[in-house]
């Protein structure tokens, strides 16, 4: 139960983390 629900936050994690870097990335201009 526990290596699950490590393994939900993990993917929970990557998942703020790609969203995060996508609106990082749009409201960066491109040099």
């Amino acid at each position: 139960f526990f290596e699950k629900l490590q393994g939900l936050k993990i993917g929970w994690g990557i998942m703020n983390y790609a969203k995060v870097s996508n609106i990082v990335f749009y409201n960066t201009p491109i040099l």
